[in-house]
């Protein structure tokens, strides 16, 4: 599943809706950018409700991708903070 999610990720593009779900929450958003390279990827997204940013990120090491995470940007302090494993993305 890991790893579906992962390819996933990576066909995100800037303007997709995004539809991610966490073990306890589920988020939809505007996709803004997207970066990935041999190591992992990283999706920056704006909710369509509420002012904080989201980041969906996958990792790949030694050829296997770790579950993807979804993160939050608190703001004023600009910290990232873990929001838990993402359990299924649907993009549009």
């Amino acid at each position: 599943m890991s790893e579906e999610l992962a390819r996933a990720l990576t066909r995100a593009a800037p303007g997709d809706r995004a539809h991610a779900t966490t073990d306890s929450q589920r988020y939809t958003a505007v996709v803004t950018a997207t970066e990935h390279d041999d190591t992992g990827v990283r999706v920056a997204a704006v909710p369509e409700s509420g002012d904080d940013w989201l980041e969906l990120r996958a990792t790949r090491t030694a050829g296997e991708w770790t579950p993807p995470t979804v993160h939050r940007l608190q703001h004023p302090e600009d910290d990232w903070t873990k929001l838990g494993r993402l359990v299924t993305l649907d993009l549009e």
